[in-house]
């Protein structure tokens, strides 16, 4: 059997593989059988990071809206979200994540 958690030598799961090439039912498959949504390559960026950085919305805001954490030390998804003019990646963030949107 395979192992969900696999890595490359630069510490990248199957859902960073997913989320740079914008394959959404992959990255659907993956999140429903347990692959880490928040792990970090070597770079120290999650698969929510590289689809953002990768243009690929539609898995970033399935990434959101399975609850990724939408931030970090460097960026946030609204940051992207605003660069790239992407509403439906910054509205599943604010779904999943209310607090942000707090002062």
């Amino acid at each position: 059997m395979a192992d969900i958690q696999a890595t490359t030598n630069e510490r990248q799961t199957s859902l960073h593989a997913a989320s740079s090439e914008g394959r959404v039912q992959m990255a659907e498959f993956l999140l429903d059988h347990g692959c880490d949504m928040e792990a970090k390559d070597a770079d120290g960026h999650t698969p929510l990071r590289t689809a953002c950085e990768s243009n690929n919305f539609q898995v970033a805001a399935l990434l959101a809206d399975r609850g990724a954490n939408a931030h970090d030390n460097e960026w946030t998804v609204f940051d992207l979200a605003e660069q790239h003019g992407t509403l439906d990646l910054l509205f599943s963030a604010i779904r999943q994540n209310p607090w942000l949107c707090q002062k």
